[in-house]
Formats: structure tokens, C-alpha cells, sequence
């Protein structure tokens, strides 16, 4: 592929795969389940207690939830993205960045410990 600047052609990364079909087969629907995969990035405790801030959040918003058809796991699911405090074990990076950091590697496999929570968060950006 092929792109003109200003100073030139320059050639463009190749795309990446697709990752919905990576997650289709997932039958998720309980938060702390998705978890469990990214167990290895992510400190059980801190994965709980940032969980329990985004159900406590999503009760304050169950009328959204109704209209939407959105459920709390999927709510979570969103709410958990946007938190800049929620950081992997060494506290390198945020939840969010970590996430668009695997998202962008060409190794499609490393997706996979990510499939279960992409469920989850999909399916409730689909609902809003």
C-alpha cells in the first residue's frame, strides 16, 4: 500500500487481521470470568477492587442499562477502559494502553488472554 505525502510516497503498514473472529466463539458474560486471562498482567486484588468500582458505578446508572439492554458485565466492561489508575502489576502502563498496545502487534496470538474481556466491552459498545 501506498500513501503520498508531501515530501513523497511512503509505504504504509500492512493491515492486521481482524479480531472478531478471535472472539465470536466466546460464550463470556461474567466479568471476573474475562478476567481470569489477564491474570498474568494484572493483580487479582487490584482486578477485584477496580470490578467493585465499576458495578457500583453501573447501579448508579441502571436506568441506561435498561434503555440500552446493556448488561452490569459489559458496563464494567467499558468503565474499566476509561480508569487511568487501573495499571498492570509493575505499574507500567494503564488498562487502556496496554490494551490498544496488543491490539496493534502483529502477532495475533497475543490476543487471545484479551478475548474473553473484548467480548464483554464489544458487546456493550454495540449497545449504545
Amino acid at each position: 500500500i501506498i500513501s503520498m505525502q508531501d515530501d513523497g510516497a511512503e509505504e504504509l503498514p500492512e493491515p492486521l487481521s481482524p479480531i472478531l473472529g478471535h472472539c465470536k466463539l466466546l460464550n463470556i458474560t461474567n466479568i471476573r470470568k474475562a478476567f481470569r486471562t489477564l491474570e498474568e498482567f494484572y493483580l487479582p486484588a487490584t482486578i477485584d477492587t477496580y470490578i467493585r468500582f465499576g458495578q457500583e458505578k453501573a447501579r448508579t446508572t441502571q436506568e441506561l442499562l435498561t434503555a440500552t439492554g446493556m448488561t452490569e458485565s459489559e458496563a464494567v466492561a467499558i468503565y474499566l477502559y476509561t480508569v487511568n489508575s487501573f495499571t498492570t502489576k509493575d505499574w507500567s502502563k494503564p488498562f487502556f494502553n496496554h490494551l490498544n498496545e496488543t491490539l496493534h502487534e502483529r502477532k495475533r496470538d497475543k490476543i487471545f488472554p484479551w478475548g474473553p474481556y473484548l467480548v464483554l466491552y464489544l458487546s456493550g459498545l454495540s449497545r449504545l
